[in-house]
This record gives C-alpha cells, structure tokens and sequence, in this order.
C-alpha cells in the first residue's frame, strides 16, 4: 500500500537520491492519482526536482515547480489539511509566484503567507514552512520598486522576518 509506497520514496530521499525517490513518488501517484498522501509526495518530489535540473535549464526547473504545485493544490483537495500538507502547499506556492502573471504575484504572495500561517498554527515548528516564509519575506522585502508598486495588495515582507523564520527552521533542523 501507500505505506510501503512512501517508505521507498523516504529512503533514497534521506540518502539525497531525489531522482530516485521522486521516480517512486510519480510512480506511486499515476497509481493513487487521488491520494492525499501520494500528491503530498509527488508535490514534494517535484519541489526536489527544480534542484536536480541544472540552473541554466529553467524550462525543466519551472515545469517540476509548477508541477509540484499541481499535485499539492489536489493534496489540498483531498484532505491534506495537516501542518506538513499545508506547509507543502505553501512551499510550491512560493516557488511558482514569479511565474504567474504581474498581476496575479500579489494575490498568490497572499494565499502563500494565510497558508504558511494556517501550517505553523497547527505546528509553530514545520520547518518547511518556516523555510517558505523566510524566502516570502526575503522575497517581499528585496523587490524593486516597480515591483512593489505592481505587487500592492501583496503582503508586507521584512528582512528581519526573514532572519527570524530562517533561524528558527534551522533550530528546528540544523543544515547537514
């Protein structure tokens, strides 16, 4: 089942085998397409993916991004509404914002920070949404000026939110 599923995703992915384990999470969600647990992998999978693609080979980096974001709106859909599922979504929302339309930043900036809070209000330690909203402040806080000015509505970001939110993802688990 899905349990034995996932643990053949986990373990090449705690070795840092992510073309492995996101090989087993895309298997895994062709077979339970409507499994909350399998689009939380395969969204997580493909979030490991815009890393495996060189930085110059942005058509593969935004196609995994945008694909982790697919896969965790339909988690989202199908009950994933624990700390770790809302932090995923929260994290392919993140990463995908720069390529929506200018007009539509400022509307998903907004729906990734109410999701990063609905994740730390179910646990203050989910560092992967602690990850997610120091990049949305860092983001935030470093646009250009014509950015701001086309991103109104958007949230406010500070850079010592950033430090704070980084700090504490880190205490949560230090870098390797």
């Amino acid at each position: 089942g899905i349990d034995r599923a996932a643990s053949k995703i986990e373990a090449p992915r705690r070795q840092r085998n992510l073309s492995q384990a996101r090989e087993h999470a895309l298997a895994l969600v062709r077979k339970h397409p409507d499994d909350a647990r399998a689009l939380f992998l395969a969204s997580r999978a493909e979030s490991d993916a815009v890393f495996l693609f060189p930085p110059d080979d942005k058509e593969n980096r935004k196609l995994a991004a945008l694909s982790s974001l697919e896969y965790a709106r339909g988690m989202a859909k199908t009950g994933g509404e624990s700390a770790d599922s809302s932090a995923q979504l929260a994290w392919a929302l993140g990463t995908t914002t720069h390529l929506q339309p200018r007009m539509d930043r400022a509307k998903q900036a907004t729906e990734t920070m109410k999701t990063i809070q609905r994740a730390l209000s179910l646990n203050p330690e989910q560092r992967t949404a602690l990850a997610a909203l120091a990049i949305l402040h860092l983001r935030l806080a470093t646009l250009p000026w014509i950015a701001k000015v086309m991103a109104s509505g958007a949230p406010d970001g500070a850079l010592e939110g950033a430090e704070e939110a980084a700090t504490r993802a880190a205490k949560v688990r230090p870098s390797m």
